[in-house]
């Protein structure tokens, strides 16, 4: 009886030790191998203290044609800014944030096409109102911006209420 239990703790410690050593090969090669880091960890959104989660800083993903990529504001522009252009800042929830490439996103469509203004895309999927707010002190939007466009749907209001 000790025999077996003997051999069954040595077999047990070899699996743990094999996917011990699987799971830091597969996150090597993962970190090697892909554009889907930020400045704050892997993937699109990262938590955030104040407003629960957030766009990661830096953030690069490139699937085939589709590339999605973060400012070191967490905003989603991919022409620069002209010190020229009038600024206007975007919030909202995924009506902004979008999940589409880049360069199909309606700011960087109205960048593209306006000489006078520039869209900073700040939209971030599922936020509340009161997310959208907390952003505007995160993201150091001055309080006397030119323009700053908020979007509301049903939701966002339902959420006020909730």
């Amino acid at each position: 009886m000790l025999r077996i239990l003997k051999i069954g703790f040595k077999i047990l410690t070899g699996v743990i030790i094999i996917s011990f050593l699987i799971d830091i090969s597969i996150r090597i090669v993962w970190k090697i191998t892909t554009y889907n880091t930020g400045k704050l960890g892997y993937g699109l959104y990262v938590n955030d203290k104040i407003r629960g989660f957030q766009h990661n800083i830096n953030y690069q993903y490139h699937l085939k044609r589709a590339k999605i990529k973060t400012k070191c504001l967490g905003n989603r522009n991919r022409i620069e800014a002209d010190g020229k252009k009038i600024p206007i800042y975007v919030l909202g929830d995924s009506q902004v944030d979008n999940l589409v490439p880049d360069n199909r996103l309606f700011t960087y469509l109205l960048n593209k096409n306006n000489s006078k203004y520039y869209y900073y895309n700040f939209g971030v999927a599922a936020y509340s109102t009161l997310q959208e707010l907390l952003s505007l002190e995160s993201y150091h939007i001055p309080y006397r911006s030119q323009a700053l466009l908020i979007f509301y749907l049903g939701n966002d209001l339902q959420q006020l209420f909730d």
